[in-house]
């Protein structure tokens, strides 16, 4: 259990349609948190699709000490919608971030 704050949210709306069809491997939810001891907790969700994924939906969670990992970490995700959430999820982090003591 940690106590922070919330700094930015992402869900993915797909259609059933769109979750059947090509969409592979997609991150569905990301939440980024700072806590009470300035690290960032990043609670994300991935549905693993398609024949060759057959794992369906798996949840993760990172510790990271600075924005800055959090941007590289960011970064590094390949998930079909990767180019949706990254700009979302800095953008907010970013203004939340600077109001979190």
């Amino acid at each position: 259990m940690f106590s922070g704050a919330l700094l930015a949210f992402y869900r993915e709306e797909l259609t059933a349609e769109e979750r059947e069809s090509s969409v592979n491997n997609y991150l569905d939810v990301l939440a980024l948190f700072k806590t009470e001891k300035q690290q960032y907790l990043v609670y994300y969700e991935v549905e693993f699709t398609g024949e060759r994924y057959k794992l369906g939906r798996q949840q993760f969670v990172a510790l990271l000490k600075s924005m800055e990992e959090v941007e590289t970490f960011l970064n590094k995700m390949s998930y079909s919608n990767s180019s949706s959430f990254r700009s979302i999820i800095l953008s907010e982090a970013k203004i939340y971030d600077a109001a979190w003591p």
